[in-house]
């Protein structure tokens, strides 16, 4: 089995994985008609306050990841499976949706809100039940944060349920359905996210990016300094001679 993952496109929309193709929990407002029936098909992202109700989440979904890819830049991943059976076909597999929080309503849902002003938020990752146990969510949310720290972005926030939680920790988050797709905070502590805001049932975590700019200006520091280094060595070297 190989697994690859690559950033969905214009072209490629129709590979969103599983319920990432239909699912507008994260899409629509809390407490529409809408964000409540789609939440028993595991989620996906949004945009606007979402782009048209047109009974059609499918479509919904497809113009809502149209609209953050022309006007915001890449928000997603999928990874592809290949088996050994056919290693031409390439499977999708599990797909990860981010986007800036004002895209994706449903975080109003949440009662550790607001996702902070720096951050970009991940919706959750999409896994139909093939392939779970691949560690699909681990690569995605990799791919999501190296491609934001990319870009520039200061920090990635996510809110996650815990597996510990009780019926009662839950149910104090009504606008939460319950089968929600929300990301597992421990998938999310093994990638080094850390608590933001906490609570029983749905913590927000956050991961600090490193400043690009910063970085890049230390590199070329670095390398400044080594090159006066050696042309000094080089100097001393010479008028030993």
């Amino acid at each position: 089995m190989r697994i690859v993952v690559h950033p969905l496109t214009l072209d490629t929309l129709g590979d969103l994985a599983g319920t990432a193709a239909t699912n507008t929990f994260w899409t629509t407002q809390p407490g529409t008609q809408s964000h409540n029936d789609t939440a028993s098909h595991p989620s996906g992202p949004a945009d606007q306050p979402r782009n048209a109700d047109s009974g059609n989440p499918r479509l919904d979904k497809e113009l809502w990841m149209h609209n953050t890819l022309t006007t915001w830049g890449p928000c997603a991943f999928t990874a592809y499976v290949t088996s050994g059976a056919n290693a031409d076909l390439a499977v999708p597999a599990a797909t990860v949706v981010f986007a800036p929080p004002a895209s994706l309503p449903g975080r109003l849902a949440f009662p550790t809100g607001p996702v902070s002003d720096d951050a970009v938020l991940i919706s959750t990752v999409h896994v139909p039940p093939p392939y779970q146990g691949l560690f699909l969510e681990h690569r995605l949310i990799d791919a999501a944060v190296d491609e934001l720290s990319r870009r520039g972005v200061r920090a990635v926030e996510c809110f996650a349920v815990r597996p510990t939680a009780s019926p009662a920790d839950k149910a104090t988050s009504p606008l939460i359905p319950r089968h929600a797709p929300i990301l597992c905070s421990d998938v999310l502590e093994e990638r080094g996210f850390e608590v933001a805001a906490d609570d029983p049932a749905f913590p927000r975590y956050r991961m600090e990016l490193p400043d690009t700019g910063n970085l890049f200006a230390a590199v070329e520091e670095s390398l400044w300094e080594a090159t006066v280094t050696m042309g000094f060595r080089i100097k001393v070297g010479m008028g030993a001679h």
